[in-house]
């Protein structure tokens, strides 16, 4: 993981749910994958900045993708502002593969692109 001048950190929570809730009949809509990123913004300067957050993804360590859609997004952070976001995405096949995943937050500030990387999490159940 690494720090960036206006993301400070990603962080992502990875659950797949196999079963119905409780009380249900089995159903043909599971699993379920799901994952919640948060990420974690500062505005260091003394003017506004507009952030594209252009995607979020979620993969393996070893670079395989997981099926989760985002669409891009603009943050506006003031001056001297510190936000916290907190995205949910979900799916209706599961996560594909074994072993921890990772989410990767890609976004522009101006003309400069830059990639942010949480640190690898075990899929809860």
């Amino acid at each position: 993981m690494s720090h960036h001048e206006w993301m400070l950190r990603v962080t992502l929570l990875a659950r797949e749910e196999r079963d119905p809730p409780d009380g249900l009949p089995p159903r043909v809509d599971r699993p379920i994958g799901l994952a919640s990123v948060f990420l974690y913004f500062e505005n260091p300067g003394l003017e506004d900045v507009t952030i594209v957050l252009e995607t979020i993804e979620i993969q393996t360590v070893d670079g395989q993708p997981q099926p989760f859609e985002f669409s891009s997004t603009d943050i506006h952070l003031r001056p001297l502002e510190h936000s916290e976001l907190l995205f949910h995405l979900s799916n209706t096949v599961g996560y594909v593969g074994d072993g921890p995943v990772q989410a990767i937050a890609t976004y522009r500030v101006g003309d400069r692109q830059y990639h942010l990387t949480s640190d690898p999490v075990e899929i809860q159940e």
